[in-house]
C-alpha cells in the first residue's frame, strides 16, 4: 500500500451497463435458488463436519484478501466507509477460523475452547458482527463523513483493524462462558432462532438504506447489496433447516461463501484495472483461486449423498473459470490443482488417497485435465479481449473526458477573452485570468507578479490562497534572487517547474515557508511581451507533488499571453490618458499664451476706434487688423472647443428657445464674413412657428454660425448661399446651401472628423484648421440631434443638413434673446484697478478706460494688486490670474479681505478660459470671468 499517493486515488465509479446486467442476473439467480431450496430446507444432508474446514477456508481466504484490498484503497481514497468494511472483513476472517476450531470434529475432536455450545454463539456473534459492520458503513455514507488525511490513514487503518481483532477476542471469550443453549443436540434452540432473525434484520436494514439512499449508483455498493442479499438469504435458509447437516443449513453455507466471493470479485477487477502492475490485485486472485477451490470441494462433498461417486469434479469446472476470470491462467491452474486434491482425498474411492483405483478412474481424470485445460485456454482468452475491450473503452472514455476537458477550458478561455474586452481595471482583469488557470490546472494557490523597474523586481498584483507571512516575504523579488523560481523565469524566460519543493536544491531556502503555506509543487510561467521583455509572471501551486501536463502547459501560455495583452492594453490606454492630459494642457497652455498677446492688440485697436476722425488709411489698417484679431480668437477659441466636444466636457445650458430667433442672430453673426465674399444670403423660417426647442441657445447659434461661415469660405465670390428651416413632426430641419466648391463623394462622412481638410487647397483662401465642421456635429449630437452632409460632387456646391429635437409642448419661447440694456443715462465715471503681469495689457486698457472717463490705477502682480486696491478702494477690479508673487486667486481673497465692507466687483480677465477655469475662479471669489482678448467694449458695459 502507498497512503501517501494521493494524486492518483482509487476511482470510485458508477456500475457500467455490463455491471448492472450481472447484477439483475446475480439476484434472479439468487431469488430462484432461494424458492428451490426453501421447501425442502429441512431435509438431511452429509453430516460430516469436515465441510466446515472447507466453507470456513473459502471464507477466511476470502475475507483476508477483501480486508487487504478495502484498506487499500480506504488509504488511496479516504473514505471512511470503505475502513469499517476493511475491518469487518479482518473481523470476518477471524471468526470464520474460530468457528472452524471449535467446532466439533472439525479440525479437532473437541473445541479448541469453550464447550459444545460455544460454536453456535461465536457463529452468531460472527454473522451479528458482519451485519453491524455493514450497516454502519452505509450509514457513515449516508452521513456524507469526510475523507481523513492522508497522513493519518495508515494510523487509522491499523487502529481500525486491531479493534476487530480486539472484537474477535471479547466474542471468544463471551461465546466461552455464556450459559444459554444455542444447541440442542443438532437441533437450534429459540434464542438461536430469534438472533439469527435479529441479525437477518440488521443485514435487511443495510440493505434497504443502500436502495433508499441509492448507494447502488456506485459500484462498490451494488455489489454490497449482493453480499446483503446473500447474507439474508443464507440466515433464512439456516433458520428454515432448525438444525445442522439439513439441507438449509448446508445451502446456507454456500451462500455464504458466494457472498464473501461477490466482494472480492469486484474489488479485484476494479483494482486489477486501475493498478495493473500492482501486487495486492494478484495476491488477492491467487486467494480467491484456493477459496474457490475449497468452495467447489463443499459443495461437491454437500451433494455427495445424492452424486455419490458420479460427476466427481463436477463443481470444480465452475470454480477454475472464476479463478481464470479473477486473475488469469496461473490461478486458475492453481484452483483445478487444489480442487483435484482435496476431492480425491476426500470423496473419490479409495478415500484419502491421490492414486487413481482403475483405467475409469484415470479416465475420468484424464477428462478433467482436458476440461480444465480448455476452459483455463478459453478463459484466458476471454480474459484478454476483455482486457482489450477495456483497454479501448478506458481510452474511449479518456479521450472523452479530454475532450470534455478542452470544451471546457475553450469555453472557460472564450468567457474570459469577452470580459477582458470589457474590463477597464488592471487587477479585477489579473485576477480573473489567475482564477481560470488555477480552475484550468487544478491548483490550490496561485499569484501574478508584475516586473517593477522602479523597485528593480517582481511584486504582487493578485494571489490567492496565500497568507500574510507568506506575501511580506516575497513583497519583492529581485531579478538576481538564485533561490526564487519567479526570479528564475524572470531571467531565464522561460517556464520554471518544481515537482516536488522538497526535492528542489535551489529552492531549499524557501521550503520551510512553503510547507508553512502549505504547497508542494509550483510552476512558474514568463509573461512575455510582444516585445520580447518580461512583464511579469503567473505562478500556480500545488499542495502535493505535481507534474506540469503538456494541455497544462498550453493552457498556461494562452492565461500568460491574455495576462500580457491585458497588461499592455491598460498600459497603452494610461500612456493614451496621460498624453490626451497632456495635450489639454498644452491646448490651455497655447490658448492662454496666444490671448495674453492679442488683448492688448484689441485694446489697441479699441483705442484707435475711439479716435475720430482717423485717417481714411489708417481707418482701413484699423479694421484689416480688428478682421484677423476676430479670426484668431475664433481659432483658439474652436481649438478648445473641438477638445472639449471630443470628451465630453461641453456644459451645455439649455433653456426653452426658439430656433427662428436664433436663426436670425446666426446671420447677423455672420453677416461680415458673407458680406466680405460679395454671396447672396437668402434665409427661409416659418413665420408662424417659432420652433421651440429645449438648447442652450449659445451653442446652436455657434452650430449655424459655423455652417455659414464655412459655406461663405468655400464659395467663389458672387455665390449664393440659403439657409432654411422647416417642421417635421417634433423635428426642425434646417438646411445649409451654397454653389461652392462641393465635396467629393468620399469625403462626406470624414468632412466631419478633426483637422480635417476635404476641400481642394485652391479653394481655402480663408484657412483654417479643419475643427468647424467637427464641432458642428458634436454640439448637434449632444443635443440629441443629428447632421449630414450632402454634395453632387466638386464644384457643384454642397447641402449641410442639421435635424434637432422640437418641444411639441409648453408656452411659446421668446422670438429672441434678451439684448443688452440700452445705454440710458450717461454712466458716471467709476475707480477702476486693473491687475495684470503683461504690461501692454494693463496700457492699453487703462488708456481705453481713461478716455471714457474713468479713474484708473494699474499694478503688475497680485501682491501689488492687493496693496494698491486697499489705497484705492476700487468700484471695479480688472485681475488677471496667472501672476507671480501671488496669483489671481489668492489675491481676490487678499483685495475682498482688505477691502471688507466695502462694495467692489472683481473681474477675472485671463487666457484661461476653460469651463473648470470658470468653476474656479467662481469658487475663489470672482464675480465674473471675462476670457481674453476681452473687447474694451464689454468691460464698458460693465460699468
Amino acid at each position: 500500500m502507498d497512503p501517501g499517493a494521493t494524486s492518483a486515488p482509487m476511482a470510485l465509479r458508477p456500475p457500467t451497463a455490463l455491471a448492472g446486467r450481472v447484477f439483475a442476473l446475480l439476484a434472479a439467480g439468487y431469488f430462484v435458488a432461494f424458492v428451490s431450496i426453501a421447501p425442502w430446507a429441512g431435509s438431511p444432508g452429509t453430516t460430516q463436519p469436515g465441510v466446515v474446514v472447507m466453507v470456513a477456508s473459502a471464507i477466511v481466504l476470502v475475507n483476508l484478501a477483501c480486508a487487504l484490498l478495502l484498506t487499500d484503497w480506504y488509504c488511496r481514497t479516504g473514505r471512511p466507509a470503505l475502513l469499517i468494511l476493511a475491518a469487518g472483513s479482518t473481523f470476518g476472517a477471524v471468526m470464520a477460523l474460530a468457528h472452524a476450531a471449535t467446532y466439533p470434529g472439525a479440525l479437532l475432536e473437541r473445541p479448541l475452547f469453550g464447550s459444545e455450545q460455544t460454536v453456535a454463539w461465536l457463529y452468531l456473534a460472527w454473522r451479528i458482527g458482519l451485519a453491524i459492520t455493514y450497516l454502519a458503513a452505509t450509514l457513515v455514507e449516508a452521513a456524507g463523513v469526510t475523507a481523513r488525511s492522508p497522513a493519518r490513514r495508515v494510523g487509522h487503518a491499523a487502529a481500525a483493524h486491531a479493534l476487530a481483532l480486539a472484537s474477535c477476542a471479547l466474542a471468544a471469550v463471551w461465546a466461552s462462558g455464556f450459559a444459554t443453549i444455542a444447541l440442542a443436540g443438532e437441533r437450534f434452540s429459540t434464542v438461536n432462532h430469534t438472533l439469527a432473525w435479529l441479525a437477518a434484520l440488521l443485514h435487511f436494514a443495510a440493505l434497504g438504506l443502500v436502495l433508499l439512499k441509492r448507494f447502488f449508483n456506485d459500484t462498490l455498493y451494488l455489489w454490497l447489496s449482493l453480499v446483503l442479499a446473500a447474507a439474508i438469504t443464507d440466515l433464512v435458509l439456516s433458520n428454515l433447516g432448525g438444525s445442522r447437516y439439513t439441507l438449509g443449513w448446508h445451502a446456507a453455507r454456500g451462500s455464504f461463501v458466494v457472498s464473501a466471493f461477490l466482494l472480492l470479485v469486484y474489488l479485484t477487477k476494479e483494482s486489477a484495472e486501475q493498478m495493473p502492475q500492482a501486487l495486492l490485485p494478484r495476491v488477492a486472485a491467487y486467494a480467491g483461486a484456493l477459496a474457490a477451490a475449497f468452495a467447489a470441494v463443499f459443495l461437491r462433498w454437500a451433494m455427495h449423498p445424492w452424486l455419490g461417486q458420479s460427476a466427481t469434479y463436477i463443481t470444480l469446472y465452475g470454480a477454475v473459470a472464476l479463478s481464470v476470470w479473477l486473475g488469469g491462467w496461473l490461478p486458475g491452474t492453481l484452483c483445478a490443482v487444489t480442487g483435484f486434491a482435496f476431492v480425491a482425498v476426500l470423496l473419490v474411492e479409495p478415500v484419502g488417497s491421490l492414486v487413481p483405483r482403475d483405467v475409469g478412474a484415470m479416465l475420468q481424470i484424464a477428462l478433467y485435465a482436458l476440461s480444465c485445460a480448455f476452459i483455463i485456454g478459453l478463459g484466458q482468452g476471454m480474459r484478454r479481449a476483455s482486457a482489450r475491450y477495456r483497454g479501448s473503452e478506458s481510452r474511449l472514455r479518456d479521450s472523452e473526458r479530454r475532450l470534455a476537458a478542452e470544451l471546457s477550458s475553450m469555453e472557460r478561455l472564450h468567457g474570459l477573452s469577452s470580459r477582458l474586452l470589457t474590463t477597464r481595471d488592471l487587477e479585477s482583469g489579473l485576477r480573473d485570468i489567475l482564477d481560470n488557470a488555477m480552475a484550468s490546472c487544478e491548483a490550490d494557490f496561485g499569484a501574478i507578479q508584475l516586473y517593477s523597474r522602479s523597485a528593480g523586481g517582481l511584486q504582487v498584483a493578485v494571489q490567492r490562497g496565500f497568507g500574510e507571512p507568506f506575501l511580506e516575504h516575497f513583497r519583492l523579488v529581485r531579478e538576481d534572487d538564485r533561490a526564487a523560481a519567479s526570479a528564475r523565469a524572470l531571467r531565464t524566460q522561460q517556464r520554471v517547474v518544481i515537482e516536488d519543493v522538497t526535492r528542489d536544491a535551489e529552492h531549499a531556502v524557501h521550503v520551510g515557508l512553503a510547507q508553512q503555506a502549505g504547497y508542494r509543487a509550483l510552476q512558474v510561467t514568463p509573461l512575455r511581451s510582444h516585445h520580447g521583455q518580461v512583464l511579469g509572471v503567473l505562478s500556480t501551486h500545488h499542495r502535493s507533488p505535481h507534474a506540469v501536463s503538456t494541455r497544462e502547459a498550453k493552457l498556461l501560455d494562452l492565461y500568460a499571453r491574455h495576462a500580457v495583452d491585458l497588461i499592455e492594453r491598460m498600459r497603452a490606454e494610461q500612456a493614451l490618458k496621460a498624453a490626451d492630459r497632456r495635450k489639454d494642457e498644452f491646448l490651455a497652455t497655447l490658448a492662454h499664451e496666444l490671448r495674453n498677446p492679442l488683448a492688448p492688440i484689441r485694446n489697441s485697436l479699441a483705442i484707435m476706434g475711439a479716435v475720430k476722425p482717423l485717417p481714411e488709411r489708417l481707418e482701413k489698417v484699423r479694421d484689416v487688423m480688428s478682421r484677423q484679431v476676430r479670426h484668431l480668437v475664433r481659432l483658439v477659441d474652436d481649438l478648445l472647443d473641438a477638445s472639449r466636444i471630443t470628451l465630453r466636457k461641453v456644459q451645455l445650458h439649455k433653456e426653452r428657445t426658439s430656433l427662428r430667433a436664433l436663426i436670425h442672430e446666426a446671420v447677423e453673426s455672420a453677416s461680415t464674413l458673407v458680406q466680405g465674399g460679395r454671396h447672396q444670403l437668402h434665409t427661409v423660417v416659418p413665420d408662424d412657428d417659432p420652433l421651440e426647442a429645449d438648447v442652450d441657445a449659445t451653442r446652436i447659434v455657434q452650430v449655424l454660425v459655423n455652417l455659414l461661415n464655412n459655406a461663405a469660405k468655400f464659395t467663389p465670390p458672387g455665390g449664393m448661399i440659403s439657409l432654411t428651416a422647416v417642421r417635421e413632426d417634433d423635428t426642425a430641419v434646417i438646411t445649409v446651401r451654397d454653389t461652392g466648391a462641393g465635396i467629393a463623394p468620399e469625403h462626406l462622412e470624414t468632412v466631419f472628423e478633426m483637422f480635417s481638410q476635404p476641400a481642394p487647397v485652391l479653394y481655402r483662401t480663408e484657412g483654417g484648421l479643419g475643427i468647424g465642421l467637427a464641432i458642428v456635429r458634436g454640439l448637434v449630437e449632444l443635443h440629441g440631434g443629428t447632421v449630414r452632409a450632402l454634395s453632387a460632387g466638386l464644384d457643384k456646391g454642397s447641402e449641410f443638413v442639421v435635424r434637432l429635437p422640437l418641444d411639441p409642448a409648453g408656452a411659446p419661447a421668446a422670438e429672441q434673446r434678451p439684448a443688452s440694456a440700452s445705454p440710458g443715462e450717461p454712466r458716471r465715471p467709476r475707480r477702476i484697478l486693473v491687475v495684470d503681469d503683461n504690461a501692454d495689457v494693463v496700457t492699453t486698457l487703462r488708456q481705453y478706460l481713461e478716455m471714457h472717463g474713468h479713474d484708473v490705477r494699474e499694478a503688475h502682480d497680485g501682491v501689488e494688486g492687493a496693496h494698491v486696491a486697499a489705497e484705492f478702494r476700487p468700484d471695479l477690479v480688472l485681475l488677471d490670474i496667472g501672476m507671480p508673487r501671488m496669483n489671481g486667486y489668492e489675491a481676490v481673497a487678499e483685495i475682498r479681505k482688505r477691502l471688507h465692507g466695502h462694495p467692489v466687483r472683481i473681474v477675472a480677465i485671463t487666457g484661461w478660459g476653460q469651463y473648470d477655469d470658470k468653476q474656479r475662479a467662481f469658487a475663489a471669489g470672482f464675480d465674473l470671468h471675462m476670457t481674453k482678448p476681452v473687447d474694451p467694449a464689454a468691460v464698458a458695459e460693465l460699468l
